[in-house]
């Protein structure tokens, strides 16, 4: 191969990750305008900016649009998520010790740390990514639809639920895994009433809540179900 066709490989192939590009991230802002029900072809054409042939030539059909197109989202999602996880494993590596769940008033400082971090986590999801959100909810309620798109956000969700049963597991839980699901069913809840309340957010409901999970879930790890949270 001669210098002139690598350089030329090169060129061709920038240029094809920059029109994908363009179409997920005009695919994104048709699902945030239209809804699920919007994204089409032509429409994606239109807002990317390209051939229509473009779209067809990428992405095979919708299914394969959509599924590629939350992957491409849900990477930029998890860098946040990821900046939450490493903040709650920074904290259980200097500041914790698991014998301190069984004298209260130290859970009690416990709790109120990863509750502040758990709070401060869901209002920054739901007021500084609220797009982020509605496009979350209408990924998850295309993909029970679809069986390709139902895969990936499986695959989302999976990596979530791992890093919570992770959590639970560090501070001692025996039930890591049922502490896991309802703690990530918690925390999807809490977004999903805040995005569909739009700008009449409760943020002391969401506080109250958020206390109360963490300080239920650490006495349930503690193994005192006598005292009180």
């Amino acid at each position: 191969m001669t210098m002139e066709n690598s350089g030329l490989r090169k060129v061709v192939r920038a240029s094809g990750i920059k029109r994908r590009k363009q179409i997920l991230e005009a695919t994104l802002r048709v699902i945030l305008r239209d809804g699920i029900r919007g994204v089409r072809h032509r429409a994606i054409a239109e807002e990317a900016k390209v051939p229509l042939a473009s779209t067809t030539y990428y992405f095979k059909d919708i299914e394969e649009l959509l599924s590629e197109t939350f992957l491409f989202w849900n990477h930029s999602a998890n860098i946040y998520r990821d900046r939450f996880r490493n903040k709650i494993l920074e904290h259980l590596g200097t500041d914790f010790d698991q014998q301190q769940l069984q004298v209260t008033s130290l859970r009690d400082n416990i709790a109120n740390t990863f509750s502040e971090l758990a709070i401060t986590y869901v209002s920054h999801q739901i007021t500084q990514h609220r797009e982020d959100r509605l496009i979350e909810l209408a990924f998850h309620h295309e993909a029970a639809r679809s069986e390709k798109l139902r895969r990936v956000v499986h695959g989302s969700l999976a990596g979530q639920f791992d890093s919570l049963k992770m959590f639970y597991q560090l501070i001692g839980s025996d039930k890591a895994e049922a502490d896991a699901q309802i703690t990530i069913s918690v925390l999807l809840r809490l977004e999903q009433e805040a995005v569909l309340a739009g700008s009449e957010i409760n943020q002391e409901k969401i506080e109250d809540t958020v206390r109360r999970h963490i300080n239920v879930m650490l006495l349930a790890a503690s193994g005192d179900q006598q005292s009180k949270p």
